[in-house]
Order: C-alpha cells, then sequence, then structure tokens
C-alpha cells in the first residue's frame, strides 16, 4: 500500500485536521501482519502535539488490534497485540526516539524484519522487541485507518493535527 500525495513542500498533502477525516482502506492480505516481516513508515508534520493523536492503526472500532502507531504529549507510543484480546506485544511502549517536533517535516518507520521489532524516528533506532518467530500479530477484519483512529477501549477517536506523506507499509 502506498499513498504518495506528492512531494514534501506540494499543496497534495493529506491533512486530517478534522473530527472525521481520515483514510482508510479495507482488510486486505497486503495490510495483514501475522508473522511475516513488514514495515510501516510515512513523513508527517504535526501542528500540535496536546494529548493523544493516531498516526495509523488497524482499528477503526474500540477493540485490540495488531498495532496503533501514535503520540502522546509528544512521545512516540506502541500498541501491539498477537491475542486480540490483550496488549500482549507492546502496552503503550513508549519509545526513546527523539520526541514529536512541532511543524517539523519528520520520518518515522515501525519495522518487523524476522523476529526484530524496532522503530526509527529522525533516523534514531530503537529496538522494541524479538519476537518469536512463531508469534504472529493479531489478524483482524478492521480496515487501516490513516490520521485518526480510536485509542481506547472507551470509545476516545482522536485526530491527528498535522499532515501525512509518503506513507508506505509493505
Amino acid at each position: 500500500l502506498l499513498l504518495d500525495l506528492g512531494p514534501l513542500g506540494t499543496s497534495g498533502r493529506f491533512s486530517p485536521g478534522g473530527t472525521t477525516t481520515k483514510i482508510t482502506t479495507p482488510d486486505a492480505p497486503a495490510i495483514e501482519v501475522t508473522n511475516q516481516s513488514f514495515s510501516i513508515e510515512f513523513w508527517m508534520r504535526v501542528t500540535a502535539i496536546a494529548g493523544r493523536r493516531v498516526f495509523v492503526g488497524k482499528r477503526t472500532t474500540p477493540i485490540f488490534a495488531p498495532f496503533i502507531i501514535m503520540f502522546a504529549s509528544g512521545n512516540y507510543k506502541l500498541y501491539m497485540s498477537s491475542t486480540g484480546s490483550s496488549w500482549d506485544v507492546a502496552n503503550e511502549f513508549q519509545a526513546t526516539t527523539p520526541d514529536v517536533l512541532i511543524d517539523t517535516w519528520e520520518h518515522f518507520a515501525l519495522t518487523r524484519n524476522g523476529a526484530a521489532l524496532y522503530m526509527h524516528s529522525r533516523g534514531v533506532y530503537v529496538p522494541i522487541t524479538t519476537l518469536s518467530t512463531e508469534i504472529g500479530l493479531f489478524n483482524n477484519t478492521e480496515a487501516l485507518a490513516i490520521g485518526q483512529g480510536p485509542y481506547d477501549d472507551g470509545g476516545g477517536v482522536v485526530t491527528l493535527n498535522g499532515w501525512i506523506d509518503e506513507f508506505r507499509f509493505r
């Protein structure tokens, strides 16, 4: 899946900004992250860092999901589930990457390469965990949502304030 809305600095970028604005793609084999290697990467520019903001997640309803990438008060957070009933792989994992910057384009990536799971932000590598190659992430039928999503089981929905560009899921 590639969402490339033009080069950085052009008017073609995706800006969630509102309470219902997001991009979703229906569930498909290409966006399943079970026990295979994958990479999710994008460029972003946020305009506000207060509270919680979802970048991308494979859920549109408040249930456990394979993954949610978000930030809270400027710190990257990651949630991941292999069971669909708990955040057993990553439960609000707070990356030691540099904090999210306001009004600055920055690159972010989440990668699983074999058993290694790690993040990159502005060139800083952060190992998250080592997974058994037999352990797969939960396979749900939810859409992939970019720019907005529920962040808890209580139904709270949050929208990214800013822009996302060159989103890739491979």
